[in-house]
């Protein structure tokens, strides 16, 4: 009987570690860029991922876009940083997102996943 207990409380415990609403921010580093691309190039491949994903892209200065995704009542704010051998994506801000001390929703993440793999995508066509 015993057993039982600690079973269902650890049980318990996985479930609720599972169901966890934040996760830190991801951010993507310097991910690297094949040689060969041009700055627009690079631009171009950053707006088109993004627009397949959902995201409002815009660029705000040379060598960073700015993104935009709203889903619901959601909303996350990134800068893409880029260069023709490397980018970054950057957490500006969010709506309802419950962003608290470098913690977000996790399924900011998962867009930011998704980003960086269609980004990645596109500039390997």
């Amino acid at each position: 009987m015993k057993r039982l207990a600690i079973f269902g409380a650890a049980l318990v415990l996985t479930f609720v570690a599972g169901c966890a609403t934040t996760k830190p921010i991801l951010n993507i580093n310097n991910a690297p860029i094949a040689m060969g691309h041009t700055m627009e190039q690079v631009r171009q491949a950053i707006v088109a991922a993004g627009q397949s994903r959902g995201w409002v892209m815009q660029e705000t200065k040379p060598g960073v876009v700015h993104g935009t995704l709203k889903a619901r009542t959601h909303q996350a704010d990134i800068d893409v940083a880029y260069s023709t051998t490397s980018y970054s994506i950057s957490y500006v801000s969010s709506v309802d997102l419950n962003y608290k001390d470098g913690k977000i929703h996790r399924n900011y993440n998962k867009w930011i996943e998704n980003l960086d793999t269609a980004i990645k995508a596109q500039l390997s066509k």
